[in-house]
């Protein structure tokens, strides 16, 4: 699938009457159909602390885990920005998943490049 067909698969997803779980593991596999990652995650901001609402290729108790904006630079700078961010893979912050990535199976594997972008309900 190419680029354009999984943008439109996004969005008709995100609009088809799903329950919001299969609604948001859709859109995970569409976005890892147009980029091509390891793992993904859609994290939902409650104050100031993220939480897990689905996951692909990261180890499972992620989704127990919540994420202070505090302790997390990269996904602060995340919700900073008004559109997609990407971190080069020399970027001195940590990032939130490093250990977690079910595709290295000696869970010491450090994030390098890594992509966030804020999704925003109704401008919020």
């Amino acid at each position: 699938m190419d680029q354009r067909a999984a943008l439109l698969s996004i969005a008709v997803d995100l609009t088809a009457s799903l329950a919001s779980s299969d609604r948001l593991t859709r859109l995970i596999d569409a976005l890892r159909r147009a980029v091509s990652c390891d793992a993904a995650a859609v994290l939902q901001l409650e104050g100031d602390t993220l939480r897990p609402l689905t996951i692909h290729g990261l180890a499972p108790e992620v989704m127990g885990r919540r994420f202070p904006r505090r302790d997390h630079p990269r996904l602060d700078v995340v919700l900073s920005k008004a559109a997609p961010i990407r971190f080069p893979a020399d970027s001195p912050l940590p990032d939130p998943f490093d250990g977690q990535i079910l595709a290295r199976p000696d869970r010491g594997h450090l994030v390098h490049a890594c992509l966030g972008c804020p999704l925003f309900d109704e401008g919020a």
